[in-house]
């Protein structure tokens, strides 16, 4: 036990020792041993020295008086560089005084609490994770009712027919010790009340000071510091060191900011045992008014309670989240509070929430009774959005230069809505267009026209009305967009666009030539049989393209289907492996159709003194995994194909991007379609070799097949 209270003794030694508490001036420091001083000591020597005025400049100038060396120097600079507080020191060299004792791992604690995320309006104000710090300034000009106390350290000037300078403190007792002066008491007095008198005093000196030859300037070179109580809703409650620049705010903000159930609107502080403010945070955020936020003095109470009245609103204003309401506020003041009513919100009426007899209760509020209608605690607001409706809108569709949305103006007509639209497009389908109208009850209404006659003036026109839809058709919309598909041994196969005097040639080309292993002796072309009376559906051409010359090529018929077949001498090499307990396990290429799996397994070394030959088996491909179906054949030939139209899409014509869209809605049906059909079943088969073998008593081997594997 004994031994337990010497090491506690020794290590609040060591606390103290580079951390005093009570330091009041700038030589405090001198005390502290820089060489031994750990990172999170380190942290906090920053921001007590940086409540008082001082950089870690200054403690650097005090470790060289130390005797540190210049290399020692560097590395203590390197840490004052990376220690968590020194970018708040460096920017503004007045962080508030932090807590009287050490708590164990105080910074850690502050780290959690700081990256807490809230949906209470203010919450995360006093946070630290914002830019907005809470720091006063020690290099702004003394406040002229910034009230003198003892420990305060004034620098009074004395300048023009005579000049002088005076340092001195105010002392327990109140008074300033000048030279030849006397005391002079200022503790109680502002600034300004303070020069006042000292004035009364020098002037006995400095006569030309009533002849205003000689000025006086009084400011507060280091202010004193004050001890100050914070209890409550803080997430660090406890008593705490400041400078007495600071405010309740700045005591706030080092105490951790507050808890989620505290008030933002009833924050006390209490002086000599009487309430002298109430601080209400929202009058800062929404008004930009500090008046509350009060100097702090000596023995001063912050008492942070819990919040009284929250109320909630959800989407529909510019900050929805949770506020703090005071008694007797209303709707108005919760949306002022909230930044007011976003853009699409429906701002006529609100719908509230709230408790009744234990039973909730919905609440209508219209927008006259917004002033006056109050909340009350656990209101929850809604706000619906605006109504998708319009007041003059009309859409054209179709066979247009610019379709789209416009404004409906009064007496408009078809031909003036086209004419708004840049006209009509030269694929237009002349002899028939159609409005559709929405009726009041959402039904529609169909009213056909003929668009020449409505463009020349030669029928009667049709005036518009709003949401009227007006189509204009496009020939094309009325015919099968014509391709041709080649397929087999060529290198881009797919379905390609037809075009007139498209040949056989062309098209082999554009799908980037045959392979090396296709012959052009035997292409196969078909053709959809067009003749009334033939009872095949279909033709079928095979074209020997080394005979063709320029004078004699095929030419080529919308939905012609080419062919490019496999040249019969030429085969790729297949192959096969053979896994597990053989003595060369492997790849093996397959040597001829005739090969089977006693020929491979000798080829592998035959078998290890570890084979299991009851458990061998083999593993192939089934004729379901050698094609896709025919609906993902389609898909990919339909992405190939939109991939050559739109290549440069700065260079398409208004027939190839009619072409694309027409592509597009048949990839999304296909897709659609491949999506709801595919069955992924049988496209491997898995099958023990002696099995195989007894199905089939002819033989005691199997053949190979490519991509199988043998384990």
């Amino acid at each position: 036990m004994i031994k337990k209270i010497t090491i506690l003794i020794a290590f609040v030694a060591l606390i103290f020792s580079i951390n005093p508490i009570n330091s009041q001036s700038f030589n405090d420091f001198s005390n502290v041993n820089f060489s031994q001083v750990s990172d999170s000591e380190l942290d906090l020597l920053l921001r007590r020295a940086s409540a008082q005025g001082f950089t870690q400049f200054d403690l650097l100038k005090i470790a060289r008086a130390q005797g540190l060396t210049q290399s020692e120097i560097e590395k203590l600079d390197k840490r004052f560089k990376s220690a968590e507080t020194v970018a708040y020191v460096a920017e503004n060299a007045s962080t508030p005084l932090e807590e009287t004792r050490l708590r164990k791992r105080w910074q850690e604690e502050m780290e959690v609490y700081r990256e807490l995320k809230s949906d209470i309006y203010g919450y995360e104000v006093f946070r630290g994770n914002t830019f907005l710090s809470f720091q006063s300034n020690l290099n702004l000009p003394t406040p002229k009712d910034y009230v003198l106390g003892p420990g305060d350290k004034l620098f009074i000037d004395i300048y023009g027919q005579s000049e002088n300078y005076y340092q001195a403190e105010v002392s327990p007792d109140g008074d300033l010790i000048l030279e030849n002066f006397g005391p002079i008491n200022v503790s109680g007095l502002t600034v300004e009340n303070s020069k006042k008198r000292l004035i009364s005093r020098l002037k006995k000196v400095y006569t030309g000071i009533n002849e205003n030859k000689t000025f006086v300037n009084i400011s507060v070179g280091i202010p004193r510091a004050v001890r100050v109580n914070i209890v409550g809703e803080v997430n660090l409650p406890g008593t705490y060191n400041f400078s007495a620049f600071n405010t309740v705010y700045n005591a706030i903000y080092v105490a951790g900011g507050i808890t989620e159930n505290a008030t933002l609107r009833e924050i006390k502080l209490f002086r000599n045992n009487k309430l002298v403010d109430v601080v209400d945070i929202y009058k800062f955020l929404n008004e930009g008014d500090q008046s509350s936020n009060v100097r702090l003095e000596n023995n001063d109470l912050i008492v942070v309670g819990p919040y009284t009245n929250r109320v909630s609103i959800s989407d529909g204003v510019k900050t929805p989240g949770k506020f703090e309401i005071k008694n007797g506020e209303t709707v108005s003041d919760l949306i002022k509070y909230a930044g007011g009513f976003s853009e699409n919100s429906y701002s006529k009426s609100i719908r509230i929430t709230r408790i009744f007899d234990e039973k909730y209760k919905i609440v209508d509020v219209y927008s006259d009774q917004f002033d006056f209608f109050e909340l009350k605690s656990g209101d929850k607001i809604e706000i619906d959005k605006i109504i998708e409706k319009y007041e003059n809108r009309l859409i054209v569709k179709g066979s247009v230069y610019k379709p789209g949305v416009y404004s409906l103006s009064k007496n408009m007509t078809v031909k003036d809505l086209i004419e708004k639209a840049e006209g009509l497009q030269p694929d237009t389908f002349m002899n028939r267009g159609f409005v559709t109208r929405t009726n009041e009850d959402f039904s529609t209404t169909n009213i056909s026209f003929n668009v020449l006659n409505q463009i020349n003036g030669s029928a009667k026109q049709i005036f518009l009305e709003k949401d009227d839809i007006l189509n204009i058709i496009s020939i094309n919309d009325l015919k099968d967009d014509n391709y041709i598909e080649i397929s087999g041994e060529i290198n881009k196969p797919g379905v390609y666009p037809f075009s007139k005097n498209l040949n056989l040639e062309d098209i082999i080309l554009l799908a980037g030539g045959v392979r090396k292993n296709a012959t052009l002796k035997s292409i196969e072309i078909s053709r959809v049989n067009s003749s009334e009376n033939s009872l095949s559906s279909s033709e079928v051409f095979y074209v020997d393209i080394d005979n063709l010359n320029s004078e004699s090529n095929f030419e080529l018929k919308p939905f012609d289907n080419i062919i490019i077949r496999k040249d019969p001498n030429i085969e790729y090499l297949k192959f096969a492996r053979i896994e597990g307990e053989v003595n060369y396990p492997g790849k093996y290429a397959i040597s001829s159709k005739k090969e089977r799996i006693s020929d491979l397994l000798k080829r592998a070394g035959g078998p290890n003194e570890y084979a299991y030959y009851e458990g061998a088996t083999i593993i192939r491909k089934t004729e379901f995994a050698e094609e896709s179906s025919q609906i993902q054949n389609e898909i990919n030939d339909l992405t190939r194909l939109r991939e050559k139209l739109s290549f440069d899409a700065s260079v398409l014509t208004e027939s190839e991007k009619l072409l694309i869209s027409r592509i597009d809605n048949d990839l999304e049906k296909l897709k659609l379609e491949n999506n709801t059909n595919q069955d992924f079943s049988s496209f491997v088969k898995k099958e023990r070799i002696n099995e195989i073998v007894k199905r089939n008593a002819m033989s005691e081997d199997i053949p190979l097949a490519k991509s199988e594997s043998i384990g």
